[in-house]
């Protein structure tokens, strides 16, 4: 994603369609890509976000190895549950702004 040209506010919202992009993507190597790029877009963002940068990354991490980030959970489960964390966290952000 080229975020250069963009306003935070766009970032935002093209970062959590990449997350909800990532249902579609079948192919494990793709979606964990997709996944680190999600996370170079977060730090990209320039604010304080290594924690969220850090827990995509590790997601990543656990896809690559085919394990999920919880037990008894499914990719499904966690693209939705990431999708809410970081909308929470970047949203939240932004709408204060």
């Amino acid at each position: 994603m080229v975020i250069s040209n963009l306003t935070r506010r766009e970032r935002v919202f093209d970062i959590l369609a990449d997350i909800r992009d990532l249902h579609i993507i079948q192919d494990k190597d793709e979606r964990v890509e997709q996944l680190e790029s999600i996370a170079t877009s977060i730090a990209e963002l320039g604010e304080n976000r290594k924690t969220l940068h850090e827990l995509v990354i590790n997601l990543a991490n656990l896809w690559r190895i085919d394990c999920n980030g919880a037990e008894g959970f499914t990719i499904s489960n966690d693209i939705d549950r990431l999708h809410d964390y970081v909308e929470q966290s970047l949203r939240s952000k932004t709408i204060a702004r």
